[in-house]
């Protein structure tokens, strides 16, 4: 009767002790990358080739907003200071986000140009097949963006787990941030010369309405998911 009873009692217990054991801590980490890139180095714009040399973005503090379903939300701060070369083929660390299924993430940050352009570009514009000018952009800009994740097979829920690699890219989409130029500025841009070289620079003095029609796609064209 004793064994019995003995045996009913473990059998009671098994459950328990086997979720004891697997049950997960949410509070832990992992430890994520950061990869910055540009869609392409080289595109068409009103029939113009573009080639890009240069591609640097200046963003603020990234926080990172989180919702999960097994614990509480996440903020998280990566403070950022210095221009970002979006053609480095090197990814930077990224946040150490706590394990768990996210039904929401989202990157808020800000771009924000300090004593430099927070964006700029500049490379070869090839405007007629036997000439061809430097371009520069340098976009003086203080805009806010807060930017839906996605996961590797681009849904909005995100796995975050011990068992998986993750890597955050931001990816800065050019034919997006120039899909709002009129082609008629473009094929008929004013060329200054910079040093001793023809130059179309787009700025606040130089080309203000391929400036405005740039800034005005800056929010569409970035896109942050995880690979």
């Amino acid at each position: 009767m004793k064994m019995r009873l003995l045996y009913i009692v473990l059998v009671a217990l098994i459950p328990a002790i086997i979720t004891n054991c697997v049950k997960k801590n949410w509070s832990q980490t992992v430890a994520t990358k950061i990869q910055y890139q540009i869609s392409t180095d080289s595109l068409t714009i009103a029939g113009k080739p573009l080639v890009i040399k240069t591609a640097a973005l200046r963003f603020s503090d990234f926080y990172l907003n989180g919702e999960r379903l097994q614990s509480e939300p996440i903020s998280l701060l990566k403070s950022n200071a210095t221009p970002i070369n979006f053609l480095s083929k090197i990814p930077k660390k990224g946040f150490h986000i706590p394990i768990g299924t996210y039904t929401k993430m989202q990157l808020k940050t800000k771009l924000s140009s300090g004593q430099i352009p927070a964006l700029q570009l500049s490379g070869i514009y090839k405007w007629a097949p036997n000439i061809s000018y430097r371009f520069n952009i340098a976009l003086n800009l203080e805009k806010d963006f807060i930017i839906d994740l996605k996961d590797v097979d681009q849904s909005t829920t995100i796995l975050i787990d011990e068992s998986l690699s993750k890597t955050m890219n931001v990816s800065l989409d050019l034919g997006v941030l120039f899909s709002g130029i009129d082609p008629s500025a473009w094929s008929n841009p004013t060329v200054t010369i910079q040093d001793g070289e023809l130059t179309v620079e787009i700025n606040e003095t130089n080309n203000t309405d391929i400036k405005t029609a740039i800034e005005n796609q800056v929010g569409q064209s970035l896109t942050v998911h995880f690979q």
